[in-house]
């Protein structure tokens, strides 16, 4: 790499930093959506459906961008709505962008925050192929209860043993000449879950991650 090259890369750099390898992780959107009802805001929150993946938990609408049909996340996070909640696109305002929610098992997740211009859950018509209820929660009820706080052990593995008990091999330690150490499991860490129990609904994972970071912004503006 001469001068002019080096120069070259700099003026490449993005103006706003991304994540390198932000590509190797799926990518979702969701919106986190208020409600203004009875004089105060509430979240209103989803129960998959039980026929689906991850059925019967807790969350807020939103799945995976559709390259070539979504022109953003925003948008993903609109037609999400929509469909799940059966509201017209106009019953949906989107006021800003938090966060992004990098999880653990590989997932980017877009947030959005936004209202919905309903007085009440009954003008929503789920569609129950996706959901199987929704509710509303509240906002004052995530400050007046903090989350209880569990762990989860994550370790990064170099193989693993499929159904049928064959060692499935995806990083060849001793044929690439890497340290021996890295042939097993290593850094294995801790990482925080946050559950939130309302009624008899538990909300927890993401949807509890992103609900106790909007909170927490509410409250370092003083309320």
């Amino acid at each position: 790499m001469n001068r002019e090259d080096y120069t070259q890369m700099v003026r490449n750099l993005p103006s706003c930093p991304g994540i390198i390898g932000r590509e190797l992780y799926s990518r979702s959107a969701v919106l986190a959506p208020f409600v203004f009802s009875a004089g105060e805001y509430h979240l209103l929150f989803e129960k998959r459906s039980p026929g689906i993946r991850q059925g019967g938990e807790i969350c807020f609408p939103g799945g995976g961008v559709e390259e070539g049909h979504d022109s953003g996340s925003r948008d993903t996070a609109i037609r999400e709505t929509v469909e799940e909640l059966g509201l017209d696109k106009n019953s949906i305002r989107i006021d800003g962008q938090a966060d992004s929610v990098i999880a653990a098992m590989g997932a980017a997740i877009e947030v959005y925050v936004g209202e919905l211009m309903i007085s009440s859950v009954d003008e929503c018509r789920i569609n129950s192929s996706e959901v199987d209820e929704i509710f509303l929660v509240p906002v004052r009820y995530f400050r007046e209860h903090p989350p209880d706080e569990y762990e989860l052990h994550l370790e990064i593995k170099p193989s693993y043993y499929d159904e049928k008990g064959n060692e499935v091999v995806l990083l060849p330690v001793q044929e690439l000449g890497l340290p021996e150490r890295y042939a097993r499991p290593w850094k294995g860490r801790n990482y925080g879950i946050l559950v939130y129990t309302y009624e008899n609904h538990v909300i927890w994972g993401i949807t509890a991650r992103i609900v106790h970071a909007l909170v927490s912004r509410q409250e370092k503006r003083g309320g």
